[in-house]
């Protein structure tokens, strides 16, 4: 978990996530895992998120989610204040929730996702440090979309009435004619930031599991962390052990001891 001296009431992590229903959440991972193991998955990657980050006080921790999809959330995820996504696509998603933060007087926002639950808490840091003197920061995946995105909220919106085109185009237009779910999300991306001429600050690239491939290199990721003994994220590591197999308990203590860890 993340520990800092005061909490920080201009910055604000948001992470976006659904109920986990079998059958609705990791669907790319369905035909291999069948929905039920596959929405335990799910559920392992959030508990792994939201343990990392809730009760920081570097920044406030809220979770975006879908629908009536609230009242279906496990207790344990209430703990984080929520609210409910707006738009029928992704792109109206992520600027309703800027828009939501924004409103309530957070300056540096930043939304990740649930794909990723190796992300490191150094690069939520660092990524709210760089907006204190940058505009976006993007953190982008392997699988050429982007595993995080924020904002400062100093940067101008397009329904800003005061702007006067041609400089009418605000942030809202990072998120517009995007191609979501694609290849291109981040190279589509970092074109509207250079068209904005938005100051950027770019993450180390880190990897998504959304597809049997990205599972397996998850399994061998969480193993190699575990050998080197580097902290896993637990639920997650239990998990993946479970559906993919590995090492049992007594043969991992028998390692570490050899290692002498």
């Amino acid at each position: 978990m993340v520990n800092a001296p005061l909490v920080s009431q201009s910055q604000c992590l948001v992470l976006f996530a659904r109920a986990p229903t079998p059958g609705q959440v990791k669907k790319r991972l369905i035909p291999d895992l069948n929905s039920g193991p596959a929405c335990e998955l799910y559920r392992a990657f959030v508990d792994d998120i939201l343990d990392r980050f809730r009760g920081s006080r570097e920044f406030c921790v809220r979770m975006a989610v879908a629908g009536d999809e609230p009242l279906r959330l496990p207790a344990s995820w209430k703990r984080v204040p929520l609210f409910v996504q707006q738009g029928n696509a992704l792109g109206k998603r992520l600027a309703h929730a800027f828009r939501v933060l924004f409103a309530e007087g957070f300056e540096r926002v930043v939304i990740i996702g649930t794909d990723a639950p190796t992300l490191s808490a150094d690069f939520v840091r660092e990524a709210f440090e760089s907006l204190q003197r940058k505009d976006v920061v993007i953190g982008p995946a392997v699988d050429g979309g982007y595993y995080l995105i924020g904002l400062h909220s100093h940067v101008r919106r397009d329904d800003d009435a005061s702007v006067r085109p041609p400089l009418r185009k605000g942030w809202t237009s990072l998120f517009q004619d995007i191609e979501w779910g694609g290849a291109q999300v981040l190279a589509q991306t970092l074109n509207v930031v250079r068209q904005l001429g938005l100051s950027l600050h770019l993450l180390p690239p880190w990897y998504d599991v959304d597809n049997h491939a990205s599972l397996r290199f998850l399994a061998c990721h969480l193993e190699a962390l575990d050998l080197s003994g580097m902290a896993v994220p637990p639920n997650t590591f239990s998990k993946v052990r479970t559906l993919l197999g590995g090492p049992s308990p007594a043969a991992r203590a028998e390692t570490h001891a050899a290692n002498g860890s």
